[in-house]
């Protein structure tokens, strides 16, 4: 034997192309060749039994382009009953197959176009050992008629009318018929006379009984025993007439008297296979055990010594070429089979090795060439099987090779198909026929059909094209090798597109056998499986699949068909690649299915109304008209259904915005309906529903980043937004709200479903992210504007419970709280609600509560109504404390915390700009908060805060006596300021003094200073002089000089009223100069020009939309005014005058340095 180390070939992925079949005459049992017409108005199963139909009785199961899986017409298991053990046999040479138990034999003609099959019955002879418990079912094989064609390569089929002979071996006995049609259906005493039989030297009693048994003929046939023993028989003699006479024994079991009896000492044939036929009465045949023996003989139906050619064991050569790879074949190393190539020396082996840390069993296909003159072989390439790795746990079954020759067999085919049948699977490959060297290193074609579980294999046969398998359970399968040239070709469809495409067009065939999930074992990569997923995926949405027919009776078949084969799809997809391939991938997949099933509900419900239908219709012309297409409804269902999105998005603008408002119900209802099919049945339910979460398992949040989910964007939300809104107003109008609750149910539904996907969408963008849709704030302003709406109309119609559990859901917590006001609020069922929010969503619920019945004023709710829920109240305050100040004051001084309810009165009043609200509510909260001061512990009062209290006190004082005085009519505007942009700033404030809303201490200051009476005047001065830091120093300034300016102007105006001198000495009577940096009057500073900045002048008046240029011009002739009233220095001099004498009288010291006065 040659020591040269055999090389390990092992196959590097299973996503090469399946070859295309070239061979035209082939065709016929596919697709291509049968008329589209005969599809019409028939179901899916019905299609694919019509499609494949060849009036044989045959019945397709599954195909590719490579194989073709049928099952032929018979009703043999209808013979027997479900528990009977069963073997079959099939010699596609003599055209006959047979099953039998262990009463009879069922033979028929495997070619038969019968419908039902006629069947040749041969009971057997009972005996004591045939009770049902016990009984040995015995072997069968059937044989040639005398005129078969016994020609060398035996190649041709029987095609005379003779059926041939039967053998069985029943216990130590073999029965031989030479022409089972002569004992059809006779008793075995009847049919005894046609028997010849032959006592054998098996030892039944022992346990011995008969494991394999081949036809090799014309040499005769061979057997083998579970001892181990191979017997040779001929069954006819030198004169060609019938007669069974026992040859040599093929092998020499070891003798160990007894003990032969207890341990089996003999190895186990696991092989028998004919040789070529060499010449008249003579065939060689190969026989290969369990430990690795293979011998080759050359058998004579003449010649009583058998001539043994070969005899090596291969066993160690075997483990030799695996062990490198895989250390663990030493101790597991099992050969199974054997099977001669095409070369006459070389054969294909078939073994076993197992991997304990993954259990996993590798089987191994090993072609060794053997050399007869020297006894020795060489092993020529090992190939591992990469799709089925499962164990045999079947004691009685052993995995086989078969190699069908194609009928055009010749030099010029590069490859041979091997198929390897396990209990439920057989696999596909192929091996190099004329054994070149390079091969080997190219990619190597796999491929797997598994069957049912529940199918038992009992027996099996091949031709020069298929293998036949037979089943226990639904009779004769063929496995139809198609002819091909081993050629790689880039058109081919992958692996997983193979069984894809199979399971998505054959898996809903009624009592198909082969389970088309895929071994969980086999290893694929991710991108090659999404790649071929995408393929199948666009075959049927846009209708090129081989199987899918160009056109049906109408569309809505043929769209329900294609949507079948969409589910068998996914399913597929769930079952094998769920785990394996990407969020992103299976949205694209629902996507499409959501899309075929969308159009489906609207082609229903548009054919059932003329004036949608006819819409319909004028949109797609428009839609053409502007992007140059012909696209017809057909094209766009059958070819097109990608553009279906936006025709539809077109048609719901029209239908709604342009014609809802004018129709009648009946046409406002169908559209609701068409919205409710397409969006919650045909999207939400059947899609997002059962595909999505359901079948695929995606979780909410697993959504394709790169863009948002095809049935979500502005214009179908703002559409069915419109819906719901304009159809409660129709039945409100017909008071027959509550018979459509359940319409407005689904459309809130969609509403919420579509706008809770686009939130998740949204937060999975980046920050800035320029994939943020554009309607984004659009789409949110949508959702903010009506959702309370929605629930608010789910309660009218009678929804109440409905609306609390999509708010729920949903997490819209305003929804919910505003749901449940609608309640008893004293019921107990209510408060078990509230409860339960309580805890389902701390803080968010118990938040979301407050500010509701902040809002509504239900103050007394607030405070008494959930007192379990009083520190979360304490913490909504803390935390919400500038905007709902106006409230938790009330809580803290019931909680009897003075300080923080004084501080927070002080931030809502003091801290914040109390321009706009309400003067009595401002003033109130002062008051409280100085009156809580009385309350608080004298080394916690903040004096600074109190004081800033009392001037807020001070000004809003200020202003209810301008607002009084306004009212009544007992102030007027000084003449000087009727005209002007600076007359509109007083009509403004005026308006806003009236409403008794708080203005900006700045306007209330300038408002004052605009009026023409003493008191107006100095009201203003007494403010800046206590001014708690409200105002700053650079508005002071410009404040201080315009009170005084307008003083002057005003005192300059009206001769004898001594204004001036009045005010000065009023100032000096209470002291304003000691307060807040007060400065004196001084010309410099009422002339200043700098002080009226555009700075200044802009943030001051742009909120009156006055001309902020003239308001800044009227100041400035203010300045000079005042400037010629003292351009021969008198102004000045009267001023000076003025203040000293004032002062003077209170005993003052004026620094006219500093403009001050010193005390």
């Amino acid at each position: 034997m040659s020591e040269k180390r055999a090389h390990l070939r092992l196959r590097k992925e299973l996503s090469v192309p399946i070859a295309v079949v070239e061979n035209e005459s082939l065709a016929q049992l596919s697709y291509e060749e049968e008329s589209q017409a005969s599809l019409m108005d028939i179901s899916m199963e019905q299609q694919q039994l019509r499609l494949h139909s060849n009036f044989d009785n045959s019945k397709v199961f599954t195909e590719n382009s490579r194989y073709i899986v049928k099952t032929l017409q018979t009703d043999y298991n209808n013979g027997f009953r479900n528990d009977d053990e069963l073997n079959g046999y099939i010699d596609m040479q003599i055209g006959y197959g047979l099953v039998n138990d262990h009463k009879k034999v069922y033979i028929w003609n495997v070619h038969s176009t019968q419908k039902d099959t006629p069947y040749i019955t041969v009971p057997f002879r009972s005996g004591d050992d045939d009770d049902d418990e016990i009984a040995i079912v015995p072997k069968c094989i059937l044989t040639f008629p005398a005129t078969m064609d016994e020609s060398p390569l035996a190649l041709n089929p029987n095609d005379q009318d003779e059926t041939g002979g039967l053998i069985i071996i029943k216990g130590s006995k073999a029965i031989y018929y030479e022409d089972i049609n002569s004992i059809n259906n006779l008793n075995f005493k009847l049919s005894e006379k046609f028997s010849h039989e032959l006592e054998l030297p098996i030892n039944s009693s022992d346990g011995e009984k008969c494991d394999l048994i081949s036809n090799c003929e014309p040499a005769g046939i061979v057997l083998t025993t579970n001892f181990g023993r191979i017997f040779f028989i001929t069954i006819r003699n030198s004169m060609g007439k019938p007669q069974l006479k026992l040859g040599k024994q093929l092998n020499k079991p070891f003798k160990l008297g007894i003990w032969s009896k207890i341990f089996n000492t003999n190895s186990l044939v696991v092989s028998l296979r004919n040789g070529p036929i060499l010449g008249k009465g003579m065939r060689l045949v190969y026989i290969t055990t369990n430990n690795g023996n293979f011998q080759t003989w050359q058998l004579s139906a003449t010649h009583s010594h058998p001539t043994k050619l070969i005899d090596v064991s291969i066993f160690e050569a075997i483990l030799e070429s695996l062990q490198d790879l895989y250390p663990f074949a030493h101790g597991t190393l099992k050969i199974w089979d054997s099977h001669p190539l095409q070369d006459k020396s070389a054969h294909l082996f078939l073994s076993s090795i197992y991997d304990g840390s993954s259990n996993e069993t590798y089987y191994i296909l090993s072609t060794i060439i053997f050399d007869s003159s020297s006894n020795s072989f060489t092993i020529f390439s090992t190939y591992r099987l990469n799709t089925f790795m499962d164990s045999i746990t079947d004691p009685d079954f052993k995995p086989r090779i078969f190699i069908p020759q194609m009928e055009n067999a010749n030099d010029a085919n590069e490859v041979t198909s091997i198929l390897v049948m396990f209990p439920n699977a057989v696999v596909i490959t192929q091996v190099n026929s004329k054994l070149d060297s390079t091969y080997s290193l190219r990619r190597k074609w796999e491929d797997i059909v598994s069957l049912r579980s529940d199918i038992k294999i009992i027996g099996s046969g091949y031709d020069s094209n298929s293998l036949y398998v037979l089943t226990k359970q639904i009779g004769m399968l063929q496995f139809f090798m198609k002819e091909n040239e081993g050629q790689y070709s880039k058109s081919e469809a992958g692996f997983v597109k193979s069984h894809v495409d199979q399971a998505v067009y054959f898996s809903k065939i009624n009592s198909n056998p082969i389970d088309f999930n895929l071994p969980p074992e086999i290893s694929l990569d991710q991108e090659c499986i999404e790649h071929d997923l995408k393929l199948t995926s666009e075959e049927i949405f846009h209708s090129n699949g081989k199987y899918i027919p160009p056109m049906l009776n109408t569309l809505g078949q043929h769209l329900s068909v294609r949507k079948e084969f969409f589910q068998n799809f996914l399913t597929f997809v769930t079952e094998n690649f769920n785990y394996k391939i990407s969020p992103e991938l299976k949205l694209n997949l629902i996507e499409k299915f959501e899309i075929l099933n969308c159009c489906i509900k609207f082609n229903c419900i548009t054919r059932q109304s003329d004036v949608l239908n006819d819409i319909w219709e004028k949109i797609l012309s428009n839609y053409n008209l502007t992007h140059n297409e012909h696209l017809t409804t057909e094209i766009i269902v059958i070819n097109r259904p990608d553009i279906f999105p936006v025709i539809f998005k077109q048609f719901l603008n029209h239908v709604i915005f342009v014609l809802f408002p004018s129709q009648n119900q009946n046409f406002k209802l169908s559209v609701t309906n068409l919205i409710n099919s397409c969006f919650y049945d045909g999207i939400l339910e059947e899609g997002e529903k059962a595909l999505r979460y359901e079948l695929l398992e995606l979780d909410p949040m697993e959504v394709d980043t790169s863009k948002l989910p095809w049935f979500i964007n502005f214009d179908y939300l703002n559409c069915i937004n419109q819906c719901f809104f304009d159809f409660t107003f129709a039945c409100e109008e017909e008071k027959n709200l509550v018979s459509y609750n359940e319409s407005l149910l689904k459309i809130a539904k969609i509403l919420y479903y579509q706008f809770n996907q686009f939130k998740i969408w949204i937060s999975t963008q980046p920050d800035g992210s320029m994939n943020v849709n554009e309607n984004s704030v659009s789409v949110n302003n949508l959702y903010e504007d009506n959702h309370l709406d929605w629930n608010h109309v789910l309660c009218k119609a009678n929804l109440k419970e409905q609306s609390i559990q999509i708010a729920e859901f949903y997490k819209d917590l305003p929804a919910l709280v505003q749901t449940l006001q609608t309640l008893d609020q004293n019921a107990p069922t209510t408060l078990s609600l509230y409860e339960t929010f309580f805890n389902e969503f701390p803080e968010e619920f118990s938040f979301t509560l407050f500010e509701y019945l902040i809002k509504y004023k239900k103050l007394n709710d607030l405070m008494f109504k959930f007192p379990q829920q009083h520190n979360v109240l304490v913490k909504f305050f803390q935390q919400l404390a500038p905007k709902y100040g106006h409230v938790a004051w009330i809580q803290q001084i019931l909680d009897e915390s003075y300080a923080d309810a004084m501080n927070t009165l002080k931030n809502i009043t003091v801290d914040d700009s109390m321009e706009g609200k309400n003067l009595n509510e401002c003033e109130l909260h002062l008051n409280v908060a100085k009156l809580s001061s009385l309350l608080v512990e004298e080394k916690k009062l903040d004096t600074n805060n109190l004081r800033k209290i009392q001037y807020n006190l001070d000004t809003i004082d200020a202003e209810k006596r301008i607002s009084s005085k306004l009212r009544k009519g007992e102030v007027q505007i000084c003449k000087r300021f009727k005209s002007g942009q600076i007359n509109m700033v007083f009509n403004i404030l005026e308006e806003k003094l009236k409403s008794a809303s708080v203005i900006d201490l700045t306007d209330l200051i300038e408002f004052y200073s605009m009026l023409d009476d003493e008191e107006s005047l100095f009201i203003p001065l007494r403010l800046l002089s206590v001014d708690g830091d409200l105002l700053n120093f650079e508005i002071r300034k410009f404040l201080n000089a315009l009170i005084w300016r307008r003083i002057i102007l005003l005192d300059n105006s009206k001769e004898g009223d001594k204004l001036l001198q009045h005010t000065v000495t009023r100032m000096f009577d209470e002291e304003l100069f000691k307060g807040n940096d007060f400065p004196l009057p001084n010309l410099n500073l009422l002339c200043d020009k700098a002080l009226v900045t555009p700075e200044y002048i802009n943030k001051t008046y742009s909120k009156f939309s006055v001309d902020l240029n003239t308001i800044r011009e009227e100041i400035g002739e203010e300045i000079a005014q005042l400037e010629r009233l003292n351009s021969d220095n008198s102004l000045e001099i009267k001023l000076h005058s003025t203040i000293g004498s004032a002062a003077k009288e209170k005993d003052y010291t004026i620094n006219y340095e500093t403009n001050t006065v010193e005390y």
